[in-house]
């Protein structure tokens, strides 16, 4: 199965926060690295990150949070990954139904319900 290095792409057109949030956050990784070992966050051994990265979970939350959110949403929205997990690579609705456009009828249910909000 593909990891998600392989496949997730962030986009931050639409959300400056979410940009300068990612970019604060591995800025601060990277001043990490250098003032800890003097070499760069990759050319570390995975025990040195790992070491880095626990280290700013509680400096850095909000980025980690984020950064988690945005690369699962991508991964599981990967065809490949739907198909590997059993799933169709489709939107979950309307599963290939048609509906007649324009047909009202279809909202007679929530008509019916009656009203369920405050005045």
């Amino acid at each position: 199965m593909l990891g998600a290095s392989d496949i997730v792409f962030i986009d931050y057109t639409n959300n400056e926060n979410l940009l300068s949030l990612i970019q604060e956050g591995l800025i601060k990784i990277i001043d990490e690295s250098n003032n800890q070992y003097g070499q760069e966050f990759s050319a570390l051994s995975v025990t040195e990150q790992l070491e880095i990265v626990n280290g700013l979970k509680r400096v850095l939350f909000r980025f980690f949070t984020e950064l988690t959110t945005q690369v699962v949403q991508c991964y599981y929205q990967h065809d490949d990954i739907l198909k590997a997990i059993g799933l169709d690579a489709r939107p979950p609705f309307p599963k290939g139904y048609e509906e007649e456009e324009g047909n009202l009828t279809l909202l007679e249910v929530v008509y019916l319900r009656g009203k369920i909000y405050r005045d």
